[in-house]
Protein backbone atom coordinates (compact mmCIF):
# COMPACT_ATOMS: atom_id res chain seq x y z
CA UNK A 1 0.00 0.00 0.00
CA UNK A 2 1.14 3.96 -0.56
CA UNK A 3 3.13 4.98 2.28
CA UNK A 4 2.02 8.75 1.61
CA UNK A 5 -1.94 7.44 1.58
CA UNK A 6 -1.48 5.80 4.67
CA UNK A 7 0.39 8.60 6.22
CA UNK A 8 -2.26 10.87 5.34
CA UNK A 9 -5.13 8.93 6.01
CA UNK A 10 -5.66 10.81 9.37
CA UNK A 11 -5.72 13.75 7.88
CA UNK A 12 -9.50 12.97 6.64
CA UNK A 13 -10.55 12.67 10.60
CA UNK A 14 -8.89 15.55 11.27
CA UNK A 15 -10.82 17.42 8.53
CA UNK A 16 -13.64 15.64 9.78
CA UNK A 17 -13.75 17.17 13.51
CA UNK A 18 -12.61 20.38 12.44
CA UNK A 19 -15.86 20.67 10.16
CA UNK A 20 -18.05 19.30 13.37
CA UNK A 21 -16.60 22.49 15.39
CA UNK A 22 -17.37 24.45 12.02
CA UNK A 23 -20.69 23.66 12.52
CA UNK A 24 -21.13 23.78 16.23
CA UNK A 25 -19.71 27.63 15.36
CA UNK A 26 -22.47 28.52 12.93
CA UNK A 27 -25.03 27.06 15.46
CA UNK A 28 -24.47 29.13 18.09
CA UNK A 29 -26.97 32.40 18.19
CA UNK A 30 -25.45 35.78 16.89
CA UNK A 31 -25.61 38.64 19.25
CA UNK A 32 -28.20 41.41 18.98
CA UNK A 33 -26.03 43.32 21.45
CA UNK A 34 -22.72 43.30 22.41
CA UNK A 35 -21.84 42.64 26.11
CA UNK A 36 -18.36 42.56 28.08
CA UNK A 37 -15.18 43.70 25.82
CA UNK A 38 -17.34 43.20 22.74
CA UNK A 39 -18.74 46.68 22.89
CA UNK A 40 -15.08 48.58 23.15
CA UNK A 41 -13.71 46.12 20.59
CA UNK A 42 -16.54 46.48 17.82
CA UNK A 43 -16.98 50.34 18.59
CA UNK A 44 -13.56 51.72 18.09
CA UNK A 45 -13.46 49.24 14.92
CA UNK A 46 -16.34 50.54 13.20
CA UNK A 47 -15.51 54.45 14.44
CA UNK A 48 -12.30 53.40 12.60
CA UNK A 49 -13.63 52.17 9.60
CA UNK A 50 -15.80 54.59 8.97
CA UNK A 51 -13.59 57.72 10.13
CA UNK A 52 -10.09 56.14 9.18
CA UNK A 53 -8.67 57.12 12.26
CA UNK A 54 -9.14 55.74 16.37
CA UNK A 55 -11.46 58.01 18.59
CA UNK A 56 -9.87 59.83 21.31
CA UNK A 57 -9.66 58.37 25.16
CA UNK A 58 -12.20 60.49 27.25
CA UNK A 59 -9.51 62.23 29.58
CA UNK A 60 -11.31 60.67 32.72
CA UNK A 61 -14.18 59.01 34.07
CA UNK A 62 -17.37 60.80 35.69
CA UNK A 63 -16.80 61.90 38.99
CA UNK A 64 -19.93 59.94 40.22
CA UNK A 65 -18.65 57.01 38.61
CA UNK A 66 -14.94 56.74 39.08
CA UNK A 67 -14.75 52.81 38.32
CA UNK A 68 -16.16 52.61 34.78
CA UNK A 69 -13.99 50.82 32.75
CA UNK A 70 -10.76 52.44 31.70
CA UNK A 71 -9.51 52.26 28.17
CA UNK A 72 -6.59 50.64 28.34
CA UNK A 73 -6.33 48.09 25.53
CA UNK A 74 -3.71 48.34 22.48
CA UNK A 75 -5.41 49.14 19.01
CA UNK A 76 -4.82 45.76 17.52
CA UNK A 77 -7.74 43.63 17.66
CA UNK A 78 -9.85 46.44 16.90
CA UNK A 79 -7.96 47.08 13.65
CA UNK A 80 -8.43 43.18 12.93
CA UNK A 81 -12.45 43.71 13.24
CA UNK A 82 -12.28 46.17 11.43
CA UNK A 83 -11.27 44.46 8.70
CA UNK A 84 -14.46 42.50 8.42
CA UNK A 85 -16.89 45.66 8.79
CA UNK A 86 -17.35 45.86 4.94
CA UNK A 87 -19.01 42.36 4.93
CA UNK A 88 -21.47 43.44 7.14
CA UNK A 89 -21.57 46.19 9.62
CA UNK A 90 -24.47 44.83 11.68
CA UNK A 91 -23.84 43.33 15.25
CA UNK A 92 -25.00 40.05 13.68
CA UNK A 93 -23.02 40.42 10.58
CA UNK A 94 -20.04 41.39 12.31
CA UNK A 95 -20.17 38.43 14.53
CA UNK A 96 -20.18 35.75 12.16
CA UNK A 97 -17.38 37.25 10.45
CA UNK A 98 -15.48 36.95 13.41
CA UNK A 99 -16.18 33.97 14.54
CA UNK A 100 -15.48 32.14 10.82
CA UNK A 101 -12.01 34.42 10.74
CA UNK A 102 -10.81 33.41 13.95
CA UNK A 103 -12.39 29.31 13.32
CA UNK A 104 -9.92 29.50 10.01
CA UNK A 105 -6.99 30.76 12.17
CA UNK A 106 -7.45 28.17 15.11
CA UNK A 107 -7.85 25.77 11.68
CA UNK A 108 -4.48 26.74 10.63
CA UNK A 109 -2.65 26.36 14.32
CA UNK A 110 -3.97 23.01 14.70
CA UNK A 111 -3.17 21.44 11.59
CA UNK A 112 0.49 23.31 12.14
CA UNK A 113 0.29 21.39 15.65
CA UNK A 114 -0.73 18.11 13.73
CA UNK A 115 2.45 18.33 11.25
CA UNK A 116 4.93 19.17 14.13
CA UNK A 117 3.67 16.49 16.04
CA UNK A 118 3.57 13.82 13.02
CA UNK A 119 7.34 14.64 13.30
CA UNK A 120 7.52 12.80 16.95
CA UNK A 121 6.42 9.53 15.91
CA UNK A 122 6.29 7.46 11.97
CA UNK A 123 3.57 5.16 13.29
CA UNK A 124 0.27 5.12 11.33
CA UNK A 125 -1.66 4.31 14.52
CA UNK A 126 -0.01 7.07 16.26
CA UNK A 127 -0.94 9.16 13.41
CA UNK A 128 -4.41 8.84 13.49
CA UNK A 129 -4.16 9.34 17.97
CA UNK A 130 -2.49 12.69 17.21
CA UNK A 131 -5.30 13.33 14.66
CA UNK A 132 -8.39 12.87 16.88
CA UNK A 133 -7.03 14.72 19.81
CA UNK A 134 -6.00 17.71 18.11
CA UNK A 135 -9.13 17.77 15.84
CA UNK A 136 -11.70 16.62 19.38
CA UNK A 137 -9.73 19.08 22.02
CA UNK A 138 -12.02 22.53 22.35
CA UNK A 139 -9.19 24.79 24.08
CA UNK A 140 -7.27 26.30 21.66
CA UNK A 141 -10.28 27.62 19.75
CA UNK A 142 -12.41 27.85 22.57
CA UNK A 143 -13.23 32.18 22.17
CA UNK A 144 -13.69 31.33 18.55
CA UNK A 145 -17.29 32.54 18.87
CA UNK A 146 -16.54 35.38 21.20
CA UNK A 147 -15.29 39.03 20.06
CA UNK A 148 -11.96 38.43 21.95
CA UNK A 149 -8.40 38.60 20.91
CA UNK A 150 -6.93 35.16 22.10
CA UNK A 151 -7.50 33.18 18.82
CA UNK A 152 -5.42 35.79 16.82
CA UNK A 153 -2.78 35.98 19.52
CA UNK A 154 -2.65 32.08 19.72
CA UNK A 155 -1.52 31.77 16.03
CA UNK A 156 0.85 34.41 15.86
CA UNK A 157 2.48 33.52 19.10
CA UNK A 158 2.90 29.74 18.07
CA UNK A 159 4.09 30.72 14.63
CA UNK A 160 6.88 33.08 16.26
CA UNK A 161 7.56 30.37 18.55
CA UNK A 162 8.16 28.29 15.58
CA UNK A 163 10.60 30.62 14.32
CA UNK A 164 12.36 31.23 16.92
CA UNK A 165 13.17 27.77 17.15
CA UNK A 166 14.36 27.41 13.70
CA UNK A 167 16.28 30.33 14.27
CA UNK A 168 18.49 28.68 17.20
CA UNK A 169 18.77 25.25 15.23
CA UNK A 170 19.59 26.24 11.72
CA UNK A 171 22.83 26.48 10.20
CA UNK A 172 24.10 29.84 8.36
CA UNK A 173 23.77 33.16 9.48
CA UNK A 174 21.09 34.57 6.97
CA UNK A 175 18.62 31.58 7.34
CA UNK A 176 19.20 32.59 10.80
CA UNK A 177 18.55 36.01 10.09
CA UNK A 178 15.06 35.67 8.57
CA UNK A 179 14.00 33.30 10.86
CA UNK A 180 14.58 35.87 13.80
CA UNK A 181 13.17 38.71 11.81
CA UNK A 182 10.26 36.93 11.28
CA UNK A 183 9.92 35.46 15.09
CA UNK A 184 10.78 38.87 16.85
CA UNK A 185 7.82 40.76 13.63
CA UNK A 186 5.37 38.34 14.68
CA UNK A 187 5.77 37.70 18.32
CA UNK A 188 5.80 41.70 18.65
CA UNK A 189 2.51 41.99 16.89
CA UNK A 190 0.90 40.24 19.86
CA UNK A 191 1.32 43.07 22.11
CA UNK A 192 -0.18 45.12 20.28
CA UNK A 193 -3.02 43.06 20.80
CA UNK A 194 -2.45 41.81 24.10
CA UNK A 195 -0.50 44.03 26.48
CA UNK A 196 0.92 41.01 29.05
CA UNK A 197 2.83 39.50 25.68
CA UNK A 198 5.32 42.53 25.55
CA UNK A 199 7.30 40.97 29.19
CA UNK A 200 6.58 38.08 27.30
CA UNK A 201 7.80 38.31 23.91
CA UNK A 202 11.22 40.12 25.10
CA UNK A 203 11.76 36.93 27.53
CA UNK A 204 11.39 34.73 24.57
CA UNK A 205 13.42 36.97 22.28
CA UNK A 206 16.59 37.39 24.47
CA UNK A 207 16.94 33.58 26.24
CA UNK A 208 16.90 32.55 22.61
CA UNK A 209 19.36 34.92 21.34
CA UNK A 210 22.08 34.16 24.31
CA UNK A 211 21.38 30.44 23.20
CA UNK A 212 21.88 30.71 19.54
CA UNK A 213 25.19 32.94 19.72
CA UNK A 214 26.73 31.33 22.75
CA UNK A 215 29.45 30.12 19.94
CA UNK A 216 29.08 32.40 17.53
CA UNK A 217 31.19 35.61 17.02
CA UNK A 218 30.95 38.88 18.17
CA UNK A 219 29.04 40.55 14.78
CA UNK A 220 26.44 37.84 14.90
CA UNK A 221 25.76 39.13 18.33
CA UNK A 222 25.21 42.68 17.31
CA UNK A 223 23.59 41.45 14.22
CA UNK A 224 21.28 39.47 15.61
CA UNK A 225 20.50 42.24 18.45
CA UNK A 226 19.60 44.48 16.07
CA UNK A 227 17.10 42.39 14.17
CA UNK A 228 15.30 41.11 16.39
CA UNK A 229 15.05 44.80 18.11
CA UNK A 230 13.42 46.63 14.84
CA UNK A 231 10.15 44.94 15.00
CA UNK A 232 9.86 44.93 18.49
CA UNK A 233 10.96 48.85 18.82
CA UNK A 234 8.19 49.12 15.77
CA UNK A 235 5.62 47.83 17.35
CA UNK A 236 6.43 49.71 20.92
CA UNK A 237 6.41 52.53 18.82
CA UNK A 238 2.93 52.03 17.04
CA UNK A 239 1.87 51.50 20.20
CA UNK A 240 3.13 54.63 21.70
CA UNK A 241 1.84 56.52 18.26
CA UNK A 242 -1.69 55.04 19.80
CA UNK A 243 -1.69 56.57 22.73
CA UNK A 244 -0.28 59.79 21.63
CA UNK A 245 -2.99 60.46 19.49
CA UNK A 246 -6.02 58.43 21.26
CA UNK A 247 -5.27 60.06 24.68
CA UNK A 248 -2.25 62.94 24.26
CA UNK A 249 -0.02 60.83 26.55
CA UNK A 250 3.30 59.35 25.93
CA UNK A 251 2.66 55.57 26.95
CA UNK A 252 3.14 52.30 25.48
CA UNK A 253 -0.20 51.20 27.26
CA UNK A 254 -2.75 52.64 29.26
CA UNK A 255 -3.38 52.18 32.95
CA UNK A 256 -5.17 49.00 34.62
CA UNK A 257 -8.69 49.23 33.70
CA UNK A 258 -10.71 50.66 36.49
CA UNK A 259 -13.46 48.36 36.17
CA UNK A 260 -11.05 46.79 39.24
CA UNK A 261 -11.13 49.11 41.82
CA UNK A 262 -8.36 48.67 44.66
CA UNK A 263 -10.21 47.55 47.76
CA UNK A 264 -12.89 45.08 45.82
CA UNK A 265 -9.66 43.76 44.31
CA UNK A 266 -7.95 43.02 47.25
CA UNK A 267 -10.60 41.87 49.26
CA UNK A 268 -11.24 38.57 46.49
CA UNK A 269 -8.05 37.73 47.30
CA UNK A 270 -8.45 37.00 50.70
CA UNK A 271 -9.77 33.93 49.90
CA UNK A 272 -9.90 31.25 47.98
CA UNK A 273 -12.58 30.07 45.52
CA UNK A 274 -12.84 29.50 41.72
CA UNK A 275 -12.54 32.19 39.15
CA UNK A 276 -15.67 32.78 37.85
CA UNK A 277 -17.23 33.69 41.68
CA UNK A 278 -14.31 36.56 41.99
CA UNK A 279 -15.48 37.58 38.40
CA UNK A 280 -18.90 37.79 39.69
CA UNK A 281 -17.74 40.23 42.38
CA UNK A 282 -15.08 42.08 40.35
CA UNK A 283 -17.04 43.08 37.36
CA UNK A 284 -19.34 45.66 37.13
CA UNK A 285 -18.31 45.99 39.56
CA UNK A 286 -20.36 44.03 41.71
CA UNK A 287 -22.50 42.62 38.98
CA UNK A 288 -23.31 39.60 41.59
CA UNK A 289 -25.90 41.73 43.32
CA UNK A 290 -27.00 41.93 47.01
CA UNK A 291 -29.30 38.36 46.92
CA UNK A 292 -26.00 36.20 45.92
CA UNK A 293 -23.67 38.27 47.81
CA UNK A 294 -25.65 37.67 51.10
CA UNK A 295 -25.24 32.97 49.85
CA UNK A 296 -21.65 33.45 49.37
CA UNK A 297 -19.59 30.61 51.60
CA UNK A 298 -18.97 31.78 55.22
CA UNK A 299 -15.20 30.94 54.39
CA UNK A 300 -14.95 34.76 52.51
CA UNK A 301 -16.27 36.13 55.79
CA UNK A 302 -14.46 36.66 58.68
CA UNK A 303 -17.50 36.46 60.54
CA UNK A 304 -21.43 37.32 60.54
CA UNK A 305 -20.82 40.71 61.07
CA UNK A 306 -18.34 41.08 58.30
CA UNK A 307 -20.61 39.63 56.00
CA UNK A 308 -23.35 41.96 57.23
CA UNK A 309 -21.31 45.37 57.01
CA UNK A 310 -20.26 44.41 53.28
CA UNK A 311 -23.61 43.51 51.92
CA UNK A 312 -24.61 47.02 53.10
CA UNK A 313 -22.22 48.49 50.96
CA UNK A 314 -23.29 45.83 47.75
CA UNK A 315 -27.15 46.59 48.54
CA UNK A 316 -26.23 50.59 48.45
CA UNK A 317 -24.20 50.18 45.26
CA UNK A 318 -26.63 47.77 43.27
CA UNK A 319 -29.47 50.76 44.64
CA UNK A 320 -27.19 53.53 43.25
CA UNK A 321 -26.01 51.81 39.99
CA UNK A 322 -22.56 52.50 40.47
CA UNK A 323 -19.60 52.37 43.43
CA UNK A 324 -17.85 55.14 44.45
CA UNK A 325 -14.57 55.38 46.75
CA UNK A 326 -16.12 55.42 49.93
CA UNK A 327 -17.97 51.61 48.71
CA UNK A 328 -14.16 50.85 47.52
CA UNK A 329 -12.69 51.61 50.86
CA UNK A 330 -14.56 49.58 53.06
CA UNK A 331 -13.60 46.56 50.65
CA UNK A 332 -10.18 47.68 51.18
CA UNK A 333 -10.14 48.38 55.18
CA UNK A 334 -11.54 44.55 55.41
CA UNK A 335 -9.24 43.07 52.63
CA UNK A 336 -6.28 44.79 55.23
CA UNK A 337 -7.73 43.37 58.23
CA UNK A 338 -7.95 39.80 56.41
CA UNK A 339 -4.13 39.79 55.42
CA UNK A 340 -2.68 41.16 58.47
CA UNK A 341 -4.97 37.94 60.05
CA UNK A 342 -3.83 34.88 57.73
CA UNK A 343 -1.29 36.73 55.52
CA UNK A 344 -0.04 33.05 53.68
CA UNK A 345 -3.87 32.67 52.10
CA UNK A 346 -3.26 35.97 49.86
CA UNK A 347 0.38 35.76 49.52
CA UNK A 348 0.68 31.78 48.83
CA UNK A 349 -2.63 29.61 49.19
CA UNK A 350 -4.42 31.83 46.88
CA UNK A 351 -2.13 32.37 44.03
CA UNK A 352 -1.57 28.47 43.68
CA UNK A 353 -5.29 27.50 44.18
CA UNK A 354 -6.28 29.92 41.27
CA UNK A 355 -2.90 28.65 39.23
CA UNK A 356 -4.34 25.22 39.21
CA UNK A 357 -7.64 26.50 39.10
CA UNK A 358 -6.74 28.02 35.55
CA UNK A 359 -5.93 24.60 34.42
CA UNK A 360 -8.38 22.58 36.28
CA UNK A 361 -11.79 23.72 35.34
CA UNK A 362 -14.81 22.75 33.60
CA UNK A 363 -14.82 25.46 30.98
CA UNK A 364 -14.97 24.25 27.39
CA UNK A 365 -15.51 26.19 23.99
CA UNK A 366 -18.50 28.21 23.98
CA UNK A 367 -19.86 26.50 20.68
CA UNK A 368 -18.93 22.45 22.46
CA UNK A 369 -20.91 24.19 25.05
CA UNK A 370 -23.72 25.36 22.90
CA UNK A 371 -24.27 22.18 21.09
CA UNK A 372 -24.20 20.20 24.82
CA UNK A 373 -27.01 22.71 26.02
CA UNK A 374 -29.47 21.01 23.44
CA UNK A 375 -28.81 17.18 24.53
CA UNK A 376 -31.41 15.65 27.22
CA UNK A 377 -29.79 17.10 30.48
CA UNK A 378 -28.05 13.49 31.84
CA UNK A 379 -26.31 13.34 28.39
CA UNK A 380 -25.08 17.04 28.59
CA UNK A 381 -23.89 16.76 32.36
CA UNK A 382 -21.97 13.52 30.85
CA UNK A 383 -20.03 15.23 28.64
CA UNK A 384 -19.54 17.87 30.27
CA UNK A 385 -17.55 15.45 33.17
CA UNK A 386 -15.85 13.55 29.80
CA UNK A 387 -14.12 16.27 28.45
CA UNK A 388 -13.41 17.05 31.89
CA UNK A 389 -11.61 13.56 32.15
CA UNK A 390 -10.33 14.57 28.50
CA UNK A 391 -8.55 17.62 29.76
CA UNK A 392 -6.97 15.45 32.99
CA UNK A 393 -5.70 13.16 30.14
CA UNK A 394 -3.91 15.88 28.00
CA UNK A 395 -2.84 17.57 31.35
CA UNK A 396 -1.13 14.38 32.59
CA UNK A 397 0.34 13.34 29.46
CA UNK A 398 1.34 16.96 29.03
CA UNK A 399 3.89 16.24 32.91
CA UNK A 400 5.13 12.73 31.20
CA UNK A 401 6.09 14.42 27.77
CA UNK A 402 7.92 17.04 30.21
CA UNK A 403 9.66 13.88 31.72
CA UNK A 404 10.48 12.86 28.10
CA UNK A 405 12.07 15.92 26.64
CA UNK A 406 14.05 15.87 30.33
CA UNK A 407 15.40 12.49 29.52
CA UNK A 408 16.24 13.22 25.78
CA UNK A 409 18.02 16.39 26.86
CA UNK A 410 20.50 14.37 29.28
CA UNK A 411 21.79 12.55 26.12
CA UNK A 412 21.79 15.56 23.57
CA UNK A 413 21.60 19.24 23.86
CA UNK A 414 17.92 20.75 21.97
CA UNK A 415 19.19 21.12 18.75
CA UNK A 416 16.05 19.67 17.64
CA UNK A 417 13.71 22.39 16.06
CA UNK A 418 10.85 20.51 17.51
CA UNK A 419 12.65 19.84 21.04
CA UNK A 420 13.30 23.95 21.38
CA UNK A 421 10.05 24.92 20.19
CA UNK A 422 8.65 22.82 22.95
CA UNK A 423 11.29 24.03 25.69
CA UNK A 424 9.94 27.85 24.65
CA UNK A 425 6.37 26.51 24.95
CA UNK A 426 6.81 24.93 28.27
CA UNK A 427 8.98 28.46 29.52
CA UNK A 428 5.18 30.54 28.09
CA UNK A 429 3.35 28.44 29.76
CA UNK A 430 4.68 28.93 33.31
CA UNK A 431 5.31 32.01 33.02
CA UNK A 432 1.69 33.01 32.00
CA UNK A 433 0.30 31.17 34.72
CA UNK A 434 2.57 32.70 37.47
CA UNK A 435 2.57 36.22 35.95
CA UNK A 436 -1.68 36.13 36.15
CA UNK A 437 -1.31 34.18 39.65
CA UNK A 438 0.68 35.57 41.67
CA UNK A 439 1.34 39.18 39.95
CA UNK A 440 -1.92 40.46 38.29
CA UNK A 441 -3.75 38.03 40.29
CA UNK A 442 -6.99 37.72 37.98
CA UNK A 443 -6.81 35.06 36.31
CA UNK A 444 -9.45 34.42 34.00
CA UNK A 445 -9.40 30.81 31.61
CA UNK A 446 -9.42 32.02 28.49
CA UNK A 447 -5.66 33.74 29.68
CA UNK A 448 -4.28 29.37 29.20
CA UNK A 449 -5.86 29.51 25.59
CA UNK A 450 -2.48 30.93 24.11
CA UNK A 451 -0.11 28.48 25.27
CA UNK A 452 -2.94 25.12 24.97
CA UNK A 453 -1.14 24.44 21.60
CA UNK A 454 2.27 23.47 23.42
CA UNK A 455 0.47 21.83 26.33
CA UNK A 456 -1.31 19.96 23.83
CA UNK A 457 1.88 19.23 21.59
CA UNK A 458 3.76 18.42 24.57
CA UNK A 459 1.47 15.82 25.87
CA UNK A 460 1.50 13.70 22.30
CA UNK A 461 5.56 14.02 22.64
CA UNK A 462 4.77 12.36 25.58
CA UNK A 463 2.30 9.74 23.71
CA UNK A 464 4.57 9.34 21.33
CA UNK A 465 7.27 7.64 23.78
CA UNK A 466 4.40 5.48 25.13
CA UNK A 467 3.67 4.67 21.26
CA UNK A 468 7.48 3.57 21.06
CA UNK A 469 7.62 1.37 24.21
CA UNK A 470 4.49 -0.63 23.18
CA UNK A 471 5.92 -1.10 19.01
CA UNK A 472 9.12 -2.73 20.38
CA UNK A 473 7.87 -4.56 22.92
CA UNK A 474 5.39 -6.28 20.82
CA UNK A 475 7.65 -6.12 18.52
CA UNK A 476 5.89 -4.69 15.54
CA UNK A 477 7.29 -2.82 12.75
CA UNK A 478 7.36 0.82 12.48
CA UNK A 479 5.99 2.36 9.62
CA UNK A 480 8.65 4.80 8.23
CA UNK A 481 7.51 8.16 6.64
CA UNK A 482 8.91 11.23 5.94
CA UNK A 483 8.63 14.02 8.60
CA UNK A 484 5.79 16.39 7.08
CA UNK A 485 7.97 19.49 8.37
CA UNK A 486 11.49 20.13 7.12
CA UNK A 487 13.66 22.34 8.35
Amino acid sequence: MNIELITHQPMWLFAALLLMKFFLLLAVPLPESWHGDAWDYVGKARYLYEHGTFPEIRKGPDEEEPFRTADFRPPGYHFFISVFIPLGESNAEIARSVRIAQFGLDAVTTTLLLLIAYSFHPALGYRWFAAFILGLQPWTGAFIVAIVPETLTTILTVVGVLLLSFFVTWDGALRQAMALLGASLLLSLTFIIRPEMILFTFVLLAASILYAVRSQPARNHVLFLVIAALPFLGVIGANMAYRFHAADEIAIFGARPGSSPSGLGLWTGTWIAPQTIKEEIVFGPLRIGPNRFAELPSRMFSDESERDKLLKVVSGVHARGFMNAEDDQMFLKVARERMDRDPLTYYLWQPLYAAGNSWLNLSNAAHYLYGFSHLPRPVSKLLTAAFFGFKLLVLALFLYGVYRIIVELRSRSPEQWYLLFMLLGIGLALMRTLFFSFYYRHAEYRYTTIVWPFILLVALFGVSAIWTSLTHRSGQPLVQARDPIRT
